[in-house]
């Protein structure tokens, strides 16, 4: 899901004029196609929670989550001064990431890693409700400024649980 603002989210096929080499594109992004926001716009999926729970394995304990996401600037457009990755449940922010503009070179990505605590009673609640995952693009004075996005992964980090007896 995207933000209903027209073209403010989406996704297109980058040629050589945005990126070098443009097929596939440059580390840490791969393919050919990318997710883009503009300015006040954001690009969302939600996963549900029995997807989530799937995800984890008897005497597992779900400590935290990773969200990681390559964030390009095109060369030669205008890129927004901050991109933010940020994972939610139930309307409720769990986590967010804000990456500088003045980190991303023109006509490249880099890797942007959000890391978040997750207590019991949070994972009680993403393994009910689920979770979004949101990228966004804010800040910068130019309606057309924008961020892009790629290789987009979470992952769930667990321990073995060492509360239950044999």
């Amino acid at each position: 899901r995207s933000s209903d603002l027209g073209d403010e989210a989406g996704t297109f096929n980058p040629d050589s004029s945005h990126y070098s080499p443009d097929s596939p594109l440059p580390a840490p992004a791969e393919g050919e196609q990318v997710g883009y926001a503009k300015r006040g716009g954001w690009l969302e999926q939600s996963l549900s929670g029995k997807l989530l729970r799937n995800s984890v394995v008897a005497g597992q304990v779900v400590t935290g989550m990773v969200l990681e996401a390559a964030v390009g600037r095109p060369a030669g457009r205008h890129f927004n001064r901050e991109a933010v990755l940020e994972l939610s449940t139930n309307g409720t922010v769990i986590g967010s990431l804000l990456v500088s503009g003045k980190i991303v070179v023109e006509g490249q990505f880099v890797l942007a890693r959000l890391q978040t605590a997750v207590s019991a009673a949070t994972w009680s609640l993403l393994a009910s409700k689920g979770v979004v995952i949101a990228l966004r693009a804010v800040g910068g004075k130019n309606r057309h400024a924008r961020a892009n996005f790629d290789n987009v992964r979470l992952s769930i980090l667990v321990k073995e649980d060492t509360t239950t007896s044999p």
